[in-house]
């Protein structure tokens, strides 16, 4: 079972890195005009990314488990698979937040105060707006909390994605090639 949580792991890890990079490469999400393209990205590369738990339940099932896995067990797969995306996503948020656009929450501050009005805002009434979120809100300010904040997005995805592809995966008695239920003897 670790060798296929690592596995696909790393795969969703991968997948969510390529995506995430790709919109960043287009550009998409990346500026005050588009930051509604940049959760469009965000949340289809945790999509992306946690599809590889549907893959990684169906081998294990199929290829190392006899052809059944309980709810439980594929559970258990998934929900270990989720750790990798979302442990990704917090330290993407990091490095973005404080090395590749660190003046994000001032753009993005600047964003939702245009799309409360419905027009453009001065710098400083951005700025004064700041001043007050940072002081009635510190917390949700601090980088690290922020990077939490992302990794619990993901996590609890990576949890409803489980749960579903653990019922739907779920098999008590294997089945032959043909796809048909195979009896097991009980004596």
């Amino acid at each position: 079972m670790k060798k296929i949580i690592w596995k696909f792991g790393f795969i969703s890890f991968g997948l969510m890195l390529l995506v995430l990079f790709a919109g960043y490469l287009f550009g998409v999400g990346t500026d005050v005009e588009d930051f509604k393209g940049g959760e469009i990205v965000g949340y289809t590369s945790m999509i992306v990314a946690l599809f590889a738990i549907y893959f990684a339940v169906r081998q294990y099932r199929d290829d190392h488990n006899g052809g059944v896995i309980s709810f439980g067990k594929a559970f258990k797969v998934g929900i270990l698979i989720a750790l990798f995306p979302s442990v990704l996503f917090g330290l993407f948020n990091h490095v973005y937040i404080e090395v590749i656009d660190p003046d994000f929450m001032v753009k993005y501050t600047q964003y939702t105060m245009e799309q409360e009005a419905g027009s453009a805002v001065s710098m400083d009434e951005v700025m004064a707006e700041l001043d007050k979120q940072k002081a009635e809100m510190p917390l949700f300010f601090n980088t690290y909390f922020q990077d939490f904040l992302m990794f619990i997005t993901v996590f609890i995805i990576g949890l409803i994605m489980s749960t579903i592809f653990a019922v739907a995966l779920k098999r008590n008695t294997p089945k032959d090639d043909s796809g048909d239920t195979l009896e097991v003897a009980t004596s």
